[in-house]
């Protein structure tokens, strides 16, 4: 049979003998599909490919922010000169001299007009007197004025100590420099009396002290 012309409203195939009239609407059904198809895969495609490079840009990212400092050249120096395995020099610091320690140098014999007394402290309250020595008592006074008299024997090379007295209202000033009894009898008991005798002049006369220490006498401490 021969195949018939198209007509207006539709489109004509010839399969197997026949003909077979599609209508135009159908056709453009067809090709519309296809073409959304079309749209759809490229739209897949370029959707994947935009998600991969994003997923590169952020692994590059995630890869410099774990990439390690940069070398510091002066450490790659010391690695050099201190091979992997050597034990590295020991570092060395630089530390400031000790001030050479010295023995305090002993005040002069006489004090000035406006030396101030108590520039050495005192023993206030604990007894260094050393059982069967004898010791110069300075004087028996009120627990200011002894404070305040023994200071000034120590900051003038005299080393004193207010102790207890037998009067609870009292306090004796002591100098603590202990003496045998053979000791009593040298030089040295005897110039050390006369250094405080000669310190009470002056602690009276410039200090106003209620005493110039002239009835010191040595007595054997026996706690």
């Amino acid at each position: 049979m021969p195949m018939s012309g198209a007509g207006s409203g539709g489109s004509v195939f010839a399969a197997a003998g026949r003909s077979i009239r599609v209508p135009m609407g159908y056709v453009f059904l067809v090709v519309a599909a296809v073409i959304a198809m079309l749209f759809g895969a490229y739209s897949v495609g370029h959707s994947r490919a935009s998600a991969k490079a994003l997923a590169d840009r952020r692994a590059q990212s995630a890869a410099l922010l774990d990439e390690p400092a940069v070398a510091d050249p002066l450490a790659q120096l010391g690695a050099r000169v201190n091979p992997a395995g050597a034990n590295p020099a020991p570092t060395q610091t630089r530390t400031a001299a000790p001030a050479p320690t010295t023995q305090a140098q002993r005040p002069p014999a006489g004090p000035g007009p406006n030396q101030r007394a108590g520039t050495a402290a005192a023993t206030v309250g604990r007894d260094p007197r050393v059982a069967g020595l004898n010791y110069f008592i300075c004087a028996r006074l009120r627990e200011e004025e002894a404070v305040r008299a023994a200071e000034f024997l120590s900051a003038n090379g005299v080393a004193a100590a207010v102790t207890p007295a037998d009067n609870a209202s009292l306090r004796l000033v002591v100098a603590t420099r202990g003496f045998s009894r053979d000791e009593m009898k040298g030089g040295e008991a005897s110039a050390l009396r006369s250094r405080i005798t000669s310190l009470g002049r002056i602690y009276k006369s410039q200090h106003k002290g209620p005493t110039d220490f002239h009835d010191v006498y040595p007595e054997k401490h026996q706690p």
